[in-house]
């Protein structure tokens, strides 16, 4: 977790993740802080929509691979692929997952038993 001031004026003090800033580094105040919504909606993909789940491989299943998911670094270019996968370190933030579609979204960790599972903002409840 990252604290940091929002605004000299306001002495507010704000629990950023650590995925969040690194995948914005620089905007981080002006694309996130600065956005209420974009900063909950982030919360919200890390800690309520997101999870890995263990599930043998199946050679007839269609789920995307980790490896064909492009790198999200837009923000920050010197962002690079994971090259080990860890669940408890792995910030989905840094790929360009399609997070914001009507269904659940899974997608497969080249190489292992895991599947990155997305639950759709509307059954998040």
């Amino acid at each position: 977790m990252y604290s940091q001031t929002v605004d000299a004026g306001q002495q507010t003090t704000i629990s950023v993740d650590s995925r969040i800033r690194e995948v914005y580094g620089d905007q981080l105040q002006t694309l996130v802080l600065n956005d209420k919504d974009r900063f909950k909606a982030l919360n919200d993909i890390l800690f309520l929509r997101t999870s890995f789940v263990e599930e043998k491989y199946n050679p007839s299943e269609k789920y995307l691979k980790l490896s064909e998911v492009k790198l999200f670094n837009k923000y920050n270019p010197n962002l690079v692929r994971d090259v080990v996968f860890d669940k408890n370190t792995f910030n989905v933030l840094k790929y360009s997952f399609n997070l914001y579609s009507k269904n659940i979204q899974k997608y497969r960790v080249d190489n292992t038993d895991y599947l990155i599972v997305f639950i759709s903002q509307s059954l998040k409840q």
